[in-house]
């Protein structure tokens, strides 16, 4: 009897000790539940930045599309400004009776009159001309400010991965825990 009794304390205390690392364990397994919900706040976050990075560099990319609409447009818009301008002085230098641009009789009236349309075309083109200038110059603000943002963001993808990586491994530890606790209970 004696014997058995010593045996059966000495598995009690066995027990008593697995019991007591079982309880550790779920004090574990409640931290791991807060560690997880952290990563997994983490995570979301790092993917919104991601998302937000880019929506970014699609505006980068539109920016840099309209940059080149208006610079081709400028181009054209100096081609026809140049191309107004001979025609006025053409038309300022032209002595005589018939109109050097389309070869029709020339009075003062249509002559003057033929000289301010074409000034104010010209006038026009060139207003326009400068409003792309300006916005081409806004434009390179807004780029500027876009790459500052996206370099910014250049972590979110590392960001994401990491604690992408994080979640799983503490998920997995925590399967890993709950399944040892429940087999301790079951046995």
């Amino acid at each position: 009897i004696a014997v058995e009794k010593a045996r059966l304390e000495q598995e009690l205390e066995g027990l008593q000790e697995q019991a007591k690392s079982v309880e550790d364990q779920l004090l574990v397994i409640s931290n791991l539940g807060e560690q997880i919900d952290l990563a997994k706040q983490s995570l979301a976050e790092s993917e919104k930045r991601l998302k937000e990075r880019e929506n970014i560099m699609a505006l980068v990319q539109s920016a840099r599309e309209r940059q080149a609409e208006l610079k081709a447009e400028n181009e054209a818009l100096k081609a026809d400004m140049n191309d107004l301008k001979e025609r006025i002085d053409s038309l300022k230098a032209a002595e005589g009776a018939s109109c050097p641009l389309c070869g029709q009789e020339l009075s003062p009236e249509h002559r003057m009159a033929t000289l301010l349309q074409l000034e104010s075309e010209g006038k026009q083109e060139g207003d326009r001309f400068r409003a792309n200038q300006a916005e081409s110059a806004e434009l390179v603000k807004q780029i500027t400010d876009y790459e500052i943002q996206v370099s910014k963001l250049a972590s979110a993808e590392n960001d994401r991965v990491q604690y992408a990586s994080e979640v799983s491994q503490l998920t997995e530890r925590l399967d890993t825990l709950q399944a040892l606790a429940k087999d301790w209970e079951s046995s």
